[in-house]
């Protein structure tokens, strides 16, 4: 990797840092970030994305200590959180089965009207 593409990378780091968490970083720090992100088995071939997840994970977190070091080591050791969904135990079984046009009848007390009607013919 030339020195050009080294600049690139850790002024794209540190964009990518400060944009999506407010924090400000120097160039050795980005430059470290951006090697452990390159090791990385699963996001090696793209590591600024995998800044860019860590960034977004890390808004998350309640980070104690420094920025950078939980950077560091995050990036070097990150698995996507699985989301949990929460089951929803009110709908997770058959609903009944309802005739509505029976249930309106009776609530309007038409089912009434039409008793009266047949017992008069």
């Amino acid at each position: 990797m030339d020195i050009n593409t080294e600049d690139t990378n850790v002024t794209e780091v540190k964009n990518i840092i400060k944009n999506i968490t407010g924090e400000e970083i120097g160039n050795k720090a980005a430059d470290q970030i951006y090697k452990n992100a390159v090791k990385h088995k699963e996001y090696g071939n793209a590591p600024l994305d995998l800044i860019g997840e860590v960034a977004e994970y890390s808004k998350t977190q309640d980070i104690k200590g420094g920025l950078i070091g939980w950077f560091k080591t995050t990036v070097a050791t990150y698995e996507k959180p699985i989301k949990k969904f929460k089951k929803n135990i009110y709908n997770n079984h058959k609903q009944k089965e309802y005739d509505i046009k029976s249930i309106e009848r009776k609530l309007l007390g038409w089912d009434k009207e039409e008793e009266g009607a047949e017992q008069n013919d």
